[in-house]
């Protein structure tokens, strides 16, 4: 968890820095792209893996 926070927070610094000198309609599309990214990825659980799927 830590590390998605981390991560979390690097996003932001870099939307920072990228909306001071970039276009506002760029912006808004990556931040998009990011929200999908999470959407698709929340909930999902990596199965744990049995013995017998080696």
């Amino acid at each position: 968890m830590i590390s998605e926070i981390a991560a979390e927070a690097h996003l932001l610094l870099d939307l920072s820095e990228r909306a001071r000198f970039e276009d506002a309609s760029r912006m808004a599309k990556l931040s998009e792209a990011d929200r999908h990214l999470k959407e698709r990825k929340r909930g999902r659980r990596v199965a744990p893996r049995s013995d017998d799927d080696a």
